[in-house]
């Protein structure tokens, strides 16, 4: 018999987790930021691996870790501000947009912390079966108001030793006319949005249902030491979640992700910025 939280994820699904149990959380996650590690599977996990009968070899999928690492996120941004909590979550090779592409290693070593962190409030989470990435989304505000001070954001995150990292972050201010976000109270958002991709059938690397285009093998990481390009298309190892950046020559950016069901792939993330659109606020 599967363990509960196999059980939980064993397919293909969509899910609302509790909020106010992740945020009980997030101190314990905050602890493992200072180390530099924001989510990591729990301790004796590793059955799981054996246990969830339709999960690629070596992997398995759980949401609310992503869920956690953004409200340790959050919180350790308060404490200690906006980008020396970036700092500890970044992947070597992640990329941020300010506005065009950047090494987010490099260019955070020459920021100073702003006087008032931008906080971020999750809505959705997308993952790969196997756990190996997941796509997070959600609103952004900083005190202060105004279109600079609101807005959206979608995240990228890969797993590695440690847990998961943040690869990619992309977002944008909303416009003036546009509905601000909204940071309620801890007990007044009561659930977000959680997904978890259909597994690829075993002998068939690379989808399921219909998924027939997400079979080509992962880019290897970006190196650092060479320039970023101006477009990329990424997938997670069991193929069963993708996405795609570009930058324009005029500067327009967008990011899509698709993620495998078994009905076939279908789109879980489009986001475009205008080519007059300003700096990113994060």
């Amino acid at each position: 018999m599967l363990p509960a939280h196999a059980r939980a994820w064993k397919r293909p699904r969509d899910c609302s987790l509790s909020v106010r149990a992740l945020r009980r959380a997030a101190p314990a996650l905050l602890a493992l930021a200072a180390g530099g590690a924001l989510a990591q599977p729990p301790a004796g996990s590793g059955r799981y691996k054996e246990d969830v009968r339709d999960a690629p070899r070596g992997g398995y999928a759980d949401p609310s870790l992503i869920i956690a690492a953004e409200l340790a996120y959050d919180r350790l941004a308060l404490e200690k501000g906006q980008w020396t909590a970036l700092s500890r979550i970044v992947a070597k090779d992640a990329v941020l947009f300010q506005p065009g592409p950047v090494f987010a290693e490099r260019w955070l070593k020459g920021q100073r912390d702003p006087a008032t962190a931008l906080r971020w409030q999750t809505r959705e989470v997308f993952m790969a079966c196997d756990g190996s990435v997941a796509v997070s989304s959600g609103q952004w505000v900083r005190a202060g108001g105004g279109s600079e001070g609101r807005g959206w954001y979608s995240n990228i995150w890969r797993r590695d030793k440690q847990g998961y990292r943040l690869i990619l972050s992309h977002d944008g201010p909303l416009a003036a006319s546009e509905d601000a976000p909204r940071m309620g109270r801890e007990d007044e958002l009561e659930s977000i949005s959680a997904r978890i991709a259909a597994c690829p059938k075993r002998g068939r690397p690379g989808g399921a249902g219909k998924v027939s285009d997400m079979s080509s093998p992962m880019a290897v990481s970006l190196d650092p030491r060479q320039p970023l390009p101006l477009s990329r298309e990424e997938r997670a190892t069991d193929g069963s979640l993708r996405w795609r950046w570009a930058v324009a020559a005029n500067g327009a950016r967008v990011l899509e992700a698709w993620m495998a069901t078994d009905a076939g792939e279908v789109v879980v993330v489009t986001d475009r910025t205008g080519p007059a659109a300003a700096p990113s606020a994060k």
